[in-house]
């Protein structure tokens, strides 16, 4: 995908989160219609924007304007919150299901570390 622009940034953001247009907007408090605006026409883009992306999706800022570093400022906050929100969609019964998974992979861990020792 071509990330010239702020604009395309945006976009790119918005599909590496996997959200639509809609719920990305409604993380930042505007309407889908100037999210799909920002992204296909180049509107330009306020620093208030800017900063609200960076602090609601833990963007990079330098990232967002010019395209230069990572995109998220840590990659494992980016992770807990894909996992966070997904989690809160599935039944409860799945829920526990991915929770004693959890555990089991903990379990393995600690006793491969305590292998390696």
């Amino acid at each position: 995908m071509k990330v010239d622009t702020i604009n395309d940034r945006i976009r790119e953001l918005r599909k590496a989160l996997d959200l639509s247009q809609e719920a990305f907007s409604e993380g930042i408090k505007v309407s889908r219609a100037y999210t799909g605006i920002l992204e296909r026409w180049g509107q330009p883009v306020n620093d208030r924007i800017i900063s609200i992306i960076c602090m609601v999706y833990r963007v990079n800022e330098t990232w967002l304007r010019d395209g230069t570093g990572a995109m998220f400022n840590t990659e494992t906050d980016f992770r807990q919150e894909k996992v966070i929100r997904e989690f809160k969609k599935l039944d409860v019964e799945l829920q526990d299901f991915i929770l004693q998974q959890i555990d089991f992979l903990i379990d393995f861990q600690h006793k491969k570390e305590v292998k390696k020792s």
